[in-house]
């Protein structure tokens, strides 16, 4: 194909009388060129004709055509300023002017400033923020969106049901860009039947699902160029106009058609949010999801690109209880993946499992039930949770315990040997000694051992060494004098 076929036929795809003058300039530069012949072939080029976009650049490309010449003289001159636009390293667009900026400002503070300083505008806890974005992350099955549901509705009402303070009542809206409006709508309602919802609070409540209006904050225009997408104004003049206070966007991977490993990329999306939440004077929530090996309390756990979570304010992590927590915490086995640990991915070290933020989801029939379906459906309900006090019911028994450990582990042939201090000892353990004060199964084996540790801790009991009658030495735990008299 010549240049004046490749040009003709791309331009033909793109514009019409104006694409034909372009064909018209370029073929005159061909001293060959005659205007009837660019016209006759210009008719008889067919848009969809066979020929791939991608064939046809490089056929062009062959023939000497200047295909950024070509669209810059066909496309109007962009207007984006550094909100709208990122290129990267992969990229070969061409990139607008940027618009005329502001000098930089170089004005000393004052004293009045730094004395006149308004507060951070928390709205929920030390979660969200108003003028900035949060992230919250969890695997899948971490119920990551029932408790987004729940604390929505705390921050709606005004009213504290889970861990943290609603700065409310506040308007909220979730937008659910993966599952349909009715699922969003199954979890408030599943909240009304289990501990009530006004008509008040239902009125600060907006929802809305991606299946009805996706919802796109950053796109890849062309190959590693990355730019805004219009709803980002869209949605901005919507939350100012319904004077949203809270947005939560579930799940976040949904919001873009970026490269989601490419960390320029995700840093543009994080701005567009920053940018709705500064622009909209409210808190953005987003939902996301982890990468394999998730460690809970940790950033690296975010699945994608690290930019994500380094541009967030407050970053969350939930998971479903560990075996070795359940464990520790007396909870059976089979009920473990109802209790939920909350942790602060930005701190550097997470909270000891006794003093996390838990959580426990429990199922509520939503009355939902009809001919075809006459169970209707049951849905779970985020609920605050304590972990049970390891002391909560020592006092009654202390001395019980501290009387069993005196007298020491009788064997079944009436042999008498102090408490062991290492698990190995077997029924001669000491936790064994504390939990035959609790033959419910109040008390979890770790539990006991930590009211052993306390004790020693306190002086009431130690560790030392002995021999056993066959003059081995072990050691054994022991009442103090001390103990003795607190006794």
């Amino acid at each position: 194909m010549t240049t004046d076929g490749c040009a003709g036929l791309w331009l033909s795809m793109t514009s019409t009388t104006q694409g034909l003058e372009v064909a018209k300039d370029w073929s005159a530069r061909d001293p060959r060129y005659t205007p009837r012949e660019v016209e006759s072939k210009w008719a008889s080029f067919e848009v969809g004709g066979g020929v791939t976009y991608r064939a046809l650049l490089g056929l062009a490309k062959e023939a000497g055509a200047d295909l950024r010449e070509m669209r810059r003289r066909l496309e109007p001159p962009r207007q984006q300023d550094d909100w709208h636009t990122f290129s990267g390293a992969s990229g070969a667009a061409d990139i607008p002017p940027q618009k005329e900026k502001p000098a930089f400002d170089t004005t000393p503070i004052t004293l009045d400033e730094l004395q006149g300083l308004a507060p951070r505008q928390w709205l929920y806890g030390r979660k969200l923020i108003r003028g900035f974005s949060s992230v919250v992350v969890s695997p899948g099955g971490g119920a990551k969106s029932t408790w987004a549901a729940g604390a929505v509705v705390d921050m709606a009402s005004g009213m504290r049901t889970l861990h943290d303070d609603p700065h409310g009542p506040l308007k909220c809206w979730i937008y659910n860009l993966e599952d349909p409006r009715e699922e969003t709508l199954r979890k408030l309602a599943a909240i009304y039947y289990h501990r009530g919802l006004s008509s008040h609070t239902a009125q600060n409540i907006i929802v809305s699902s991606g299946r009805d209006r996706p919802l796109i904050v950053a796109r890849e225009a062309e190959r590693g160029v990355f730019v805004a997408d219009p709803d980002v104004d869209l949605l901005i003049e919507a939350m100012v106009t319904a004077r949203v206070d809270v947005l939560i966007v579930d799940p976040a991977v949904r919001a873009h058609n970026l490269p989601e490993n490419d960390n320029k990329a995700i840093d543009l999306m994080m701005d567009q949010f920053a940018r709705i939440a500064h622009e909209a004077n409210a808190a953005v929530m987003l939902i996301h999801h982890t990468r394999k090996g998730f460690v809970g309390g940790e950033m690296d756990s975010m699945r994608g690109a690290s930019s994500m979570g380094s541009a967030a304010r407050v970053a969350l992590t939930l998971q479903v209880m560990a075996p070795e927590e359940a464990k520790a915490m007396n909870i059976p086995e089979a009920e473990r993946k109802f209790y939920i640990r909350v942790d602060n991915a930005k701190q550097n070290l997470a909270p000891p499992s006794q003093s996390a933020e838990w959580l426990r989801l429990v199922s509520e029939n939503i009355r939902n039930a009809n001919e075809d379906y006459p169970d209707g459906d049951d849905v779970g309900v985020i609920t605050k949770w304590t972990p049970p006090d390891p002391w909560s019911d020592v006092g009654p028994v202390m001395v019980e315990i501290i009387e069993r450990i005196k007298r020491g582990f009788v064997d079944e042939h009436g042999n008498c040997e102090p408490w062991g201090a290492k698990k190995q000892s077997g029924d001669r353990y000491i936790a064994n000694a504390v939990l035959a004060s609790f033959p419910n199964g109040d008390k979890s084996e770790k539990q006991c051992d930590q009211i052993v540790c306390y004790w020693i801790g306190k002086g009431i009991l130690e560790e030392r060494k002995y021999k056993n009658a066959k003059g081995n030495e072990r050691v054994g735990i022991f009442v103090t004098n001390e103990g003795t008299a607190d006794v």
